[in-house]
């Protein structure tokens, strides 16, 4: 079996966990590698504490979310609500990119009421667009995760069972201090019940118990808006 390694990039720290965590523990417990790469610690979003006490908890947490789940972490150093589409941080993406050199990539889907998720979204794929001009990058397969700010056009197009590691990837996710206290404060975003709900009616839809969907970047030959590199050949296919 081909070595893979995904690289998942969210704007702030939590999302690349939600979106891929149950795929992410899966695929390293089969021998594989991940990277969860955050833009943004997400300092600003603690109903209690303020930006700087939390970052310093989160720079905590995002390690530890990590190391149960098996993967590496970067935090690209962006603040919280500083993360313009700009050519300076597509340019740090695809650093990241040469610099690791995923098989797969997943990030946030362009229909998303959160700005930073949007900007996300544009970096990466002009990264992704400079890797390949620039150094042939060998792209198996961009996706887009399952994640419940980014649902505006969101269709499913790949199923994980994630059955097996669901509570692995729970387990990651309650090193965040907001995912725990969204079972209990009701002015934080629902995430446990959401994901937990969420993985059950993938799994429904996939005839396992639980799953995570993704959906794939099938034109990626629009985006790059070339034809002439017939060396970029996908792969949609994540096998475990």
């Amino acid at each position: 079996m081909k070595s893979v390694h995904i690289a998942v990039i969210g704007a702030h720290a939590m999302d690349a966990e939600v979106m891929a965590g149950g795929l992410i523990a899966k695929a390293t417990r089969s021998g594989h590698k991940a990277t969860l790469i955050h833009m943004t610690r997400g300092e600003r979003g603690h109903p209690f504490k303020k930006p700087e006490e939390f970052a310093e908890q989160l720079d905590q947490e995002m390690i530890e979310a990590a190391r149960v789940l098996g993967a590496e972490v970067k935090w690209l150093g962006y603040s919280a609500g500083n993360l313009p589409i700009a050519d300076e941080v597509s340019d740090k993406i695809y650093q990241i990119i040469m610099e690791i050199n995923p098989t797969h990539i997943i990030t946030h889907w362009r229909g998303s009421w959160h700005p930073r998720h949007v900007s996300t979204h544009y970096n990466v794929l002009k990264a992704i667009k400079m890797a390949i001009l620039k150094h042939k990058f060998q792209l198996k397969g961009l996706y887009y995760g399952e994640n419940c700010e980014d649902l505006n056009g969101f269709n499913p197009t790949i199923y994980i069972d994630i059955s097996d590691v669901k509570d692995i990837w729970f387990d990651a996710l309650t090193k965040y201090e907001l995912f725990r206290l969204s079972l209990k404060n009701t002015n934080i975003i629902p995430y446990a019940s959401y994901y937990n709900v969420i993985s059950k009616i993938r799994g429904f839809e996939a005839g396992v118990p639980y799953a995570q969907a993704f959906m794939e970047e099938r034109k990626l030959w629009n985006f790059l808006d070339i034809q002439e590199y017939a060396f970029l050949a996908l792969d949609p296919k994540i096998e475990f």
